[in-house]
């Protein structure tokens, strides 16, 4: 895994707009694109550029699991989503690829495969 080179890699540089934009700017870019393919209005457009709005369902443990990643590390709720999709993205593709995530709980402790959950 150590040469796989990723675009679902988390950016830092990226992750710093993720909350909202700021006053004077608009959410939504001038220059937005419809998917090929899409013949209904009843679906918004893409935003070629900018911030796409999505409204989720989460069942309660990932609900809990949302909490959790906030109290961690002190991130909204947008950036929690936001690194957390990226993550499952480069994990997918790291399987996809035939790799493997090993991860060690603990200084000392035995490492672990990381099976799909």
């Amino acid at each position: 895994m150590a040469g796989m080179k990723s675009d679902w890699a988390v950016d830092e540089n990226t992750d710093q707009v993720a909350d909202a934009p700021k006053a004077e700017e608009s959410p939504i870019d001038s220059t937005t694109v419809r998917k090929a393919g899409d013949d209904s209005d009843n679906k918004p457009p893409v935003v070629k550029g900018g911030l796409e709005r999505l409204t989720v369902n989460l069942i309660p443990r990932s609900s809990r699991a949302l909490e959790r990643g906030v109290e961690l590390t002190g991130d909204s709720k947008t950036v929690v989503v936001n690194r957390a999709l990226q993550l499952y993205a480069y994990l997918e593709e790291a399987w996809a690829a035939g790799g493997e995530v090993v991860v060690t709980e603990s200084r000392g402790a035995t490492p672990t495969v990381l099976k799909v959950f």
